[in-house]
């Protein structure tokens, strides 16, 4: 790696007095980059260096596991654009559908990067030709969930077919266009059937040559030590001995480490959530939630579907002044967007985590809904919102922010349980366009979101909205 990399040069700076104040005032610090994460991404940079020697080998697979909120995602992309200071590409796996690097939510994502991840996700979500978007994934697959709980097979399943195309991939490629590394950035969820998912997806990783603890200081919430994934691949299991339950897990267990795979544990960084107890930790002025990031990203990908729609993509990149009345503007960019008409006898309606008997009741559950739109091999080439449906002529409507060539491939249109915040569902004549009567018009009560039930069938929800 670069020599102005050296750990030793990197030294964590002390907050000073100054921000202090812009933190009380709700603005984001200025990134600091601590000791150990310089050192862990100098020697993740040897590990590349070392296995690119090998023309025909694999390329390096470095893994980022720890819990929500420790600065997981930051130091991925701390590590990506180190990488891209030796190498023209790097591959970016990315299995947090909950808040995702690249893509909206809702999807697992494999990509090769040639340009630094810079700023927020939501600044430069992928899409091409889109202002300040980075380069399209490379493949992705529709989860339909914000977390792998709706089902976990599923998901690892997902995660292991965007790893395996892209190895396949690289494998063509090794000898004229080499990409060195693959980093993988895991999700958050590292508790119970979290980690246990992780755990699966882990032990189909082939060649595993790195993974990247970033823990907490409340040691119960980090991902056990050592290779917690392999623990029933062991010699005390061989014989046919009980197996490990890797669900009930917790930080504060450790196991022996695999051969192969060197394993680095790093501290939260200070972009991270202050986790100094056994909770989440107090939310600092300036660290926005998951929902909050969640619903940007929302924002970005229908800013990129005006755009599409109103034949300027290249007016698609998300600039923030105000969220407010970007949220607005953009809720009534969506409301005035001319829709591209389906036939539903051209698609097949899947519905993920539900059983809907008949077609109208599909129907009804896909009016307004977020879907994936999937191609033969089942394989997701983006997301669209249903505008409405037209059960009279067998049709619907859809506002995408794909191209109208891609959206002509499409073979499935796939419902799971991602919906848009309702502040970008928009008020048309003084009423949502999307909402029914009778409804609570808020993003949700109490402390908690609310989430939507798409799988119910919502009275008059075939008519055009």
């Amino acid at each position: 790696m670069s020599g102005q990399v050296g750990g030793s040069s990197m030294k964590t700076t002390s907050t000073t007095q100054e921000e202090d104040s812009d933190n009380a005032n709700g603005t984001l610090p200025r990134n600091k980059i601590p000791e150990d994460w310089a050192r862990a991404g100098t020697a993740a940079g040897d590990t590349v260096r070392q296995l690119s020697r090998d023309p025909k080998g694999p390329p390096a697979v470095i893994a980022f596991v720890g819990p929500k909120g420790v600065g997981k995602s930051t130091f991925a992309r701390y590590v990506a654009n180190l990488l891209l200071i030796d190498y023209q590409k790097v591959g970016f796996l990315d299995i947090d559908p909950g808040q995702p690097e690249r893509t909206a939510p809702g999807l697992i994502s494999v990509t090769t990067l040639q340009t630094p991840l810079l700023g927020p996700p939501a600044l430069r979500l992928s899409g091409g030709e889109f202002l300040g978007s980075g380069e399209k994934p490379f493949y992705q697959k529709f989860i339909g969930d914000y977390s792998p709980e709706s089902d976990i097979d599923a998901y690892v399943d997902a995660c292991v077919e965007c790893l395996d195309k892209w190895l396949e991939k690289m494998k063509e490629e090794r000898s004229t266009n080499r990409t060195e590394a693959l980093l993988i950035n895991c999700n958050g969820w590292v508790k119970g059937a979290g980690l246990e998912a992780l755990a699966k997806f882990l032990d189909r990783v082939p060649h595993l040559t790195h993974v990247l603890n970033v823990q907490s200081h409340a040691e119960k919430r980090n991902c056990p030590g050592g290779a917690f994934w392999n623990v029933n691949n062991s010699n005390s299991t061989e014989g046919g001995g009980e197996k490990r339950d890797v669900a009930s897990f917790d930080g504060s267990m450790s196991f022996p480490d695999k051969e192969g795979t060197k394993i680095t544990y790093v501290s939260a960084g200070a972009q991270g959530r202050n986790d100094k107890d056994e909770t989440e930790g107090e939310k600092q002025a300036w660290k926005r939630s998951p929902q909050d990031s969640r619903a940007l990203l929302w924002l970005a990908w229908a800013k990129q579907v005006v755009a599409r729609h109103a034949g300027r993509p290249e007016c698609g990149g998300l600039r923030l002044t105000n969220e407010a009345s970007s949220f607005a503007a953009i809720a009534r960019g969506l409301e005035h967007a001319t829709p591209w008409r389906v036939s539903l006898d051209d698609v097949k309606i899947k519905v993920l985590f539900s059983d809907i008997p008949n077609k109208n009741d599909a129907l009804k559950a896909l009016n307004a809904s977020v879907v994936g739109l999937l191609l033969e091999d089942d394989s997701c080439v983006g997301l669209a919102v249903v505008r409405s449906v037209n059960e009279a002529e067998n049709c619907l409507f859809l506002l995408s922010n794909v191209e109208e060539d891609v959206i002509r491939t499409v073979k499935t249109l796939c419902l799971g349980k991602v919906t848009l915040p309702m502040k970008l569902k928009g008020v048309l004549n003084g009423s949502s366009p999307y909402a029914a009567v009778g409804v609570v018009a808020n993003e949700g009560t109490g402390g908690a979101e609310q989430k939507s039930r798409n799988n119910i069938a919502r009275g008059g929800a075939t008519e055009k909205l």
